[in-house]
């Protein structure tokens, strides 16, 4: 997602769960050669944000050189397909989130990231409209977005009223 998921303590969650790649590296490793930890920062916003929890983790993966199976889309959460991976990553995110992604909601002022919220199945996704351009609101809806405002303020309001 381009936007940080926070959890309660307001710490972005994405990130965190992302570094949770170092659990894998001891199996990539390659002869005596070890991986370098997941940089939280430069590789995440690199390689991981913005994209589907599949696609990030291919990114990630092939950037270091670490060549895996394919997998299929509902491979249990381990180290050895790329789906796996993706599967471990999200596992271990809706665990810092304290539910599932169906059981929470996603706010966004991007299109990409209404789209990255629909496709990591939340279940409710809020677009905040800065432009104010008729479009704009009209393609968020088309994405994904459940709801569209035009800023924040309408939020608590939005949220009292749905229950992901």
């Amino acid at each position: 997602m381009p936007g940080p998921v926070v959890g309660a303590g307001g710490d972005a969650l994405w990130p965190q769960a992302s570094r949770r790649f170092d659990g894998c590296l001891g199996a990539w490793a390659s002869g005596v050669e070890r991986q370098r930890p997941f940089d939280a920062d430069g590789e995440y916003r690199e390689l991981v944000d913005g994209k589907p929890r599949y696609d990030g983790a291919l990114a990630f993966l092939t950037a270091r050189g670490i060549d895996l199976p394919t997998g299929v889309p509902d491979d249990d959460p381990g180290c050895d397909t790329v789906g796996a991976v993706a599967a471990r990553k999200e596992q271990i995110f809706s665990g810092m989130l304290g539910t599932l992604p169906a059981g929470a909601a996603v706010v966004e002022d991007a299109i990409a990231g209404v789209e990255a919220g629909r496709r990591g199945h939340f279940g409710l996704v809020i677009g905040i409209d800065r432009s104010r351009h008729a479009d704009t609101a009209g393609a968020m809806r088309a994405r994904g977005a459940n709801v569209v405002l035009p800023d924040l303020a309408g939020l608590p309001t939005t949220l009292s009223g749905h229950r992901p």
